[in-house]
């Protein structure tokens, strides 16, 4: 458990502003702390085997990893209703958390792994209020998906009636369900990239194809940022074509593009 002096150095916006000028107002809220953490910590239980309300779970929805989502409740089957990001406020006996998406997910489906540090909110002495929160952790237990798995779905369009009348290309690589990645104008350019920079892809029953790699873009500052076995490449960035590099490692395939504050790096073609 936290000390009441880490409470007040962890939460600095209140010193010296005339917020909690007297010991009982902090005393006030670390008894607040106190009652959380015997409320929601408990040690592992191999009885129990499965997760219960307040504890941290580790999964996989819609294909998207959530490393800290909470569980706020669990009914008797052990259906957890479970927020996927987010910071739980409370009074020390009320709680609500917001930062969603929420979901249900079966408590059967995971294993314990540890613990983790949980994020809790409570309002100052001066009530709600901006910048008026008093955040605090408490230590719970941590449980992961088994079996957990992330696929890459980023699509791949040949040939579409939409991207070619929109935008003259042949090939586009999406990054998201509305970002793209890239686009090529003959699909012979981009099998020579595609080979050059390793990606590979598939292909559905129903024909739409998907990279086999993550895809990232990142930016940097100095080429010695850089990790090794990059390559360079040609790209767009900020409206310009520079000298990006791309680097994959097998499982994700990562376009690094200069900063466009770094003038050093970040040199527009002509």
């Amino acid at each position: 458990m936290i000390t009441l002096q880490e409470l007040k150095d962890s939460n600095r916006a209140w010193n010296g502003n005339g917020y909690y000028s007297t010991d009982k107002d902090w005393e006030s809220n670390y008894q607040i702390v106190k009652n959380i953490e015997e409320k929601f910590f408990t040690h592992y239980n191999k009885s129990l085997m499965q997760p219960q309300k307040g504890d941290i779970i580790e999964f996989v929805n819609y294909n998207s990893l959530y490393p800290h989502a909470q569980v706020e409740s669990v009914d008797k089957y052990g259906m957890m209703y479970v927020c996927e990001n987010g910071r739980t406020w409370t009074d020390g006996k009320h709680f609500s958390t917001s930062g969603g998406a929420f979901t249900h997910i079966h408590s059967s489906k995971f294993e314990f792994v540890g613990y983790d540090e949980r994020t809790f909110w409570t309002w100052g002495c001066y009530g709600s209020g901006a910048g008026q929160g008093i955040y605090f952790t408490v230590k719970v237990k941590k449980f992961r998906q088994k079996n957990m798995k992330i696929i890459p779905k980023h699509k791949i369009y040949f040939n579409s009636p939409h991207y070619m009348k929109e935008r003259h290309s042949k090939v586009v690589i999406m990054q998201d369900f509305m970002y793209i990645f890239k686009e090529f104008y003959t699909i012979k350019v981009f099998k020579e990239w595609a080979g050059y920079v390793g990606l590979t892809y598939r292909k559905d029953d129903s024909g739409q194809y998907y990279a086999n790699q993550f895809l990232k873009s990142a930016y940097f500052w100095k080429l010695e940022e850089l990790p090794e076995g990059c390559k360079p490449v040609e790209d767009m960035c900020n409206g310009s074509k520079v000298r990006c590099f791309a680097h994959n490692d097998g499982k994700t395939l990562t376009i690094y593009r200069p900063n466009p504050n770094a003038k050093d790096v970040y040199i527009p073609m002509s």
